[in-house]
């Protein structure tokens, strides 16, 4: 990998490729000679045998930026001490060339160099075109100096390169100065407040001042005791303040402006009784009517950390049921390891976990093949969706107790031995859900549904039930058709749950925290609540089948309000821990 390690002509650029990155690091370090092309025109027969061998290369060059891909590390020095030194060096070859006055030959080279842009730019210009470039990591010359490891490493880290602190100590400055005086002067940061001429000072402010104030050097450094320039780098810099606060303040009105459109758009929405969508209408709930742990809101409160919840121990069967639990994936690498490690470290006696991964090019089938040995029953090729992995997957088990948990999703640990107990102990119940838990895309707990007792009447309605908390024997299953219907996309299980009603199921919510579903950005359930949307038109769809009729959703939200309204009292008490 080639690394751009750039920098303006006398910015500490040796001391960083030769005497850190080479000598002391021990990293490859090639130098872009002057006079050639940088990094867009870098020919290929140029590049060090270290990009194909894939390993990390420096290549050092103090030009201007071109259009290229690759990373840079860019070191920054105070544009003054660099002036003053390039006008040093600079003046040092004239002196070659035969001409003996120094001061008026190195005050013009000074002037010269800060104001006439030569073909790698102006102090500022080549500073502001290397740091706004993508893909640069920026270190300051005077951290450098004062503490090359503490600057250095997280630059490295910045660009992807995990580098540890070198052993061995680093080289004295006046061992480096007799190895090579030319390019170790004075070894000084701020020389320049001795040895730039006063007009200069003033000329290099007018000309380079706001970069060097972006990265942290400053005009009152020039004029130390000149009371009258400081007080205008005060002044200027109050001015910039106030148009920055202008600009916020702007902004800040036109998002209030759109805020109070949006509401007055809410309002009259409201006002003209036309029904919001699902989602909408649990959080206008939540807003007016519940503060607390909301079914159907998904994010309730900033990120916390997470701590599962613990269940109170059920009586052990003299026999465990079988407990089948399906897993259907699709690049969902990110999530997968987590979902199937719930599953398996449950120490379920009798467990038949089945994997099933519509051929996926994230690396989940390595995930799925470190497991293998312990799954009933894994593939990994093309399907037809979640739905039909999810009835492939159940076509390959025989357990007396049926879930699938999708792979993203997570059991709370202990769930299914709770599960199994259950069902052993109340061989009337035919489907069992529970509360659940709302985590974000980094494991941060971020919701909890604590919903009351079922209600058969809310489920022909609305679906509210937790589908990774979602458990049913085999017998249900077979009676209800024994398929998930593979047509549809979004609510398969709320129309299995439909079915399993028409069958007869006696179906409870345990008052326990069986599973956790998790919010991320590729996520379908969080995508799929406005009208015209694939999962809004599934459930409209199921309801006036249900009912055989054409559904307002107005009169949806009016049959949900009970349940509601039982929710929140059923918080209520549970805070008084007057209800499990």
């Amino acid at each position: 990998m080639i690394i751009w390690l750039a920098h303006y002509p006398r910015s500490g650029g040796h001391f960083l490729k030769e005497v850190l990155l080479r000598r002391h690091w021990g990293f490859a370090v090639e130098t872009l000679g002057a006079g050639e092309p940088p990094a867009g025109t870098f020919s290929g027969e140029r590049l060090p045998a270290q990009e194909a061998a894939n390993c990390v290369c420096f290549v050092a060059t103090s030009a201007l930026p071109r259009d290229d891909t690759r990373p840079a590390l860019y070191l920054i020095r105070d544009g003054r001490d660099a002036l003053v030194s390039y006008a040093r060096a600079q003046m040092e070859l004239e002196q070659q060339n035969g001409s003996s006055d120094r001061s008026p030959l190195f005050g013009q080279t000074l002037r010269d160099l800060m104001t006439r842009p030569e073909p790698r730019g102006t102090w500022s210009r080549h500073v502001d075109a290397w740091t706004a470039r993508p893909g640069t990591a920026v270190i300051r010359f005077e951290d450098l100096i004062r503490d090359p490891t503490g600057a250095l490493l997280p630059a490295l880290n910045e660009l992807g390169i995990r580098a540890a602190a070198a052993p061995g100590a680093l080289p004295a400055f006046e061992r480096l100065q007799a190895e090579n005086p030319l390019v170790y002067r004075s070894g000084k940061v701020g020389a320049w407040r001795q040895e730039m001429p006063g007009d200069l000072k003033k000329l290099f402010w007018e000309h380079h001042g706001p970069t060097a104030r972006k990265w942290g050097y400053h005009l009152a450094d020039a004029h130390v005791g000149d009371l009258e320039d400081r007080i205008r780098d005060l002044q200027d810099q109050v001015r910039a303040l106030k148009d920055e606060i202008r600009r916020n303040q702007t902004d800040l009105g036109k998002q209030f402006e759109e805020l109070v459109a949006k509401e007055r758009v809410i309002q009259d929405f409201l006002q003209r009784k036309k029904a919001p969508t699902r989602m909408q209408r649990c959080l206008l709930w939540m807003k007016g009517k519940f503060r607390g742990y909301a079914p159907g809101v998904l994010h309730q409160y900033a990120p916390r950390r997470f701590r599962a919840p613990r269940f109170e121990p059920l009586p052990e069967p003299a026999r465990w049921p079988t407990l089948s639990v399906v897993t259907p994936s699709y690049n969902q690498g990110t999530f997968l390891p987590y979902t199937m490690r719930s599953v398996l470290d449950s120490k379920y006696p009798s467990l038949e976990y089945v994997v099933m991964d519509g051929g996926s090019t994230d690396g989940s089938r390595a995930t799925i093949e470190s497991a293998a040995d312990r799954l009933a029953y894994w593939i990994s090729e093309r399907d037809q969706g979640q739905s039909d992995a999810i009835q492939r997957g159940f076509e390959n088990t025989r357990g007396e107790i049926m879930a699938w948990l999708n792979s993203d999703d997570l059991y709370m640990r202990g769930a299914l031995r709770h599960v199994g107990s259950y069902f052993a102990a109340h061989p009337d119940v035919d489907v069992v859900y529970s509360h659940r838990i709302v985590l974000n895309c980094n494991g941060k707990e971020i919701g909890r549904w604590l919903l009351p007792e079922h209600s058969d009447e809310m489920l022909r309605w609305a679906d509210f039930v937790p589908q990774e908390t979602l458990f049913w024997r085999r017998s249900i299953w077979e009676k209800a058709g024994g398929r998930v219907d593979t047509s549809l996309t979004y609510a398969i299980d709320w129309d299995l749950l439909l079915r399993f009603k028409q069958a007869g199921a006696k179906i409870v919510r345990l008052p326990v925290f069986l599973g956790a579903f998790r919010v991320h950005a590729d996520q379908k359930t969080k995508q799929a609540h406005g009208p015209g949307e694939h999962g809004y038109e599934e459930c409209k769809r199921i309801r006036n089948n249900l009912h055989g009729r054409e559904v307002p959703d107005k009169e949806v939200c009016d049959r949900i309000e009970p349940y509601l309204e039982e929710a929140r009292r059923y918080v209520r008490r549970r805070r008084f821990r007057l209800v499990p």
